[in-house]
């Protein structure tokens, strides 16, 4: 092996141009030949990258950077290397910046009268935003061309989910009827060894991005294209409900089902027989809830949530939409989450507690106190 490896952003995502980082494992890891270091999410799924041996990595960006492809995430060397000799690597593997400002976005070009670096271009058109949109906002870089799609995106998404009306449980399971699923990962599997016993639902197909998955089968489900191919297999297989199957990220099932309700289809959801739902508990559409899992008495779970098994909802619990779980999650009576929240495993959560949008709650956490929106709980115990 030579001194160090430098890892880059996969050609898998050359459609997209501009990724984002999701997960990246921490300074001085060991990793084993084929372990995630590394999830990114580009504008249709996500990709998770493995190391190619084992030894030890050093990350050269931080979680939720935006990267375009090619560009290095990280390096890889043996695992005798001290993390003192890693750090030169690493700085050894960092291009020299020309300027203060992100090297992505040294190159301008005008559009309309305004100056876009040559990212923001690429997301421009990637998304069909009119350049006239950011009149007399000088440089616009690619950040605020996302920010700019993720806010439309979150107002329109929002009127389409306030046309859906929250149901009974047991009126959301074993009717989803001829249905799609989104992503042909470890998701898959879990949602479909609900599907598949389900009277009136039959798993059509799987769409997936990669490469590798196309042609192959989850649990006898064919993958039958890309997301790209979204509206042809619709038609083309009479589609009535989709379902999202990635498990990792909020904002790729957020997209999907948007895309679902513009297509004007169900949000399907995959509910194991073994929850143990009690009185007057509503939900949505597009969730899924694993296995052992109890939800209390008027509880209220809204769309495209992700709640892994034997996870605990008690009494008059309130969930937002996206919200998604590790195993083993516990909340007491009367907890209140906001949307797009994002909770490891075997976390407790005590009465009453608010935890508002877009926060993570790290793994082994005790809630104690409520969570600000956009907070990141780290820690174990939070009091």
């Amino acid at each position: 092996m030579e001194q160090y490896k430098v890892i880059r952003i996969p050609k898998e995502t050359a459609n997209d141009n501009v990724v984002k980082v999701l997960s990246i494992k921490e300074k001085g890891a060991l990793v084993k030949e084929n372990e995630l270091i590394a999830s990114i999410e580009g504008s249709k799924t996500v990709i998770d990258m493995l190391s190619e041996f084992a030894g030890r990595f050093f990350p050269l960006v931080e979680k939720n950077t935006e990267l375009m492809v090619g560009d290095p995430i990280g390096i890889i060397a043996a695992e005798s290397v001290s993390l003192t000799k890693l750090k030169d690597y690493a700085k050894a593997a960092i291009p020299e910046k020309k300027s203060t400002h992100d090297p992505m976005d040294e190159s301008h070009t005008k559009a309309n009268g305004v100056v876009f670096t040559k990212p923001a271009l690429l997301v421009l058109d990637k998304y069909k935003i009119p350049a006239e949109v950011f009149s007399g906002k000088g440089l616009v870089t690619h950040n605020q061309v996302e920010e700019y799609y993720r806010g439309q995106t979150t107002m329109q998404l929002s009127a389409l989910l306030q046309a859906i009306p929250l149901s009974p449980i047991a009126e959301a399971m074993h009717n989803n009827g001829r249905t799609l699923l989104i992503g042909a990962g470890n998701g898959a599997y879990q949602l479909l060894s609900v599907l598949l016993d389900e009277k009136h639902t039959t798993a059509i197909g799987i769409l997936d991005d990669l490469a590798k998955n196309q042609g192959k089968s989850v649990l006898g489900v064919p993958v039958l294209g890309t997301v790209a191919d979204l509206e042809k297999i619709v038609k083309q297989e009479k589609i009535d409900s989709i379902i999202c199957a990635v498990g990792v990220s909020i904002a790729f099932r957020k997209k999907i089902t948007e895309q679902t309700l513009q297509l004007g289809l169900r949000l399907a959801n995959a509910i194991h027989p073994s929850v143990v739902a009690d009185k007057n508990v509503v939900v949505g559409g597009g969730n899924f809830i694993g296995a052992n899992s109890y939800i209390g008495p008027e509880v209220v779970i809204r769309h495209y949530c992700y709640i892994s098994s034997g996870a605990i909802i008690e009494h008059h619990n309130k969930l937002g939409s996206g919200v998604m779980t590790g195993p083993v999650v516990v909340t007491s009576g009367w907890v209140s989450i906001g949307d797009h929240c994002k909770f490891g495993t075997g976390i407790f959560i005590e009465p009453e507690i608010v935890i508002e949008h877009d926060a993570v709650i790290a793994s082994g956490s005790v809630i104690t106190k409520s969570i600000a929106a956009n907070t990141v709980v780290k820690s174990r115990v939070t009091v």
